[in-house]
């Protein structure tokens, strides 16, 4: 069942099931989650029911960079 504000799925004419897409771009201070045309939180329920360990892995890896960019401003600080 769809309702209004589902986005319109594209079909495979080989498939039966429809065509699904899912970016996850992953920068320095953030991370922007795409997935069937829909972006943020959305984007995110769909990717983290999925695929959970990738999920929550791109959510780890920003904080880590950020912590070892910090963690060496420190340390060239003393």
């Amino acid at each position: 069942m769809t309702t209004a504000s589902d986005p319109p799925k594209a079909y495979c004419a080989e498939a039966s099931d429809p065509v699904t897409f899912t970016t996850i771009d992953v920068r320095w201070f953030g991370v922007r989650y795409r997935a069937d045309g829909r972006t943020g939180w959305h984007a995110w329920q769909i990717i983290r029911r999925r695929d959970p360990w990738l999920a929550w892995t791109t959510l780890l890896w920003p904080a880590l960079l950020q912590s070892a960019v910090i963690t060496l401003a420190v340390l060239s600080v003393k």
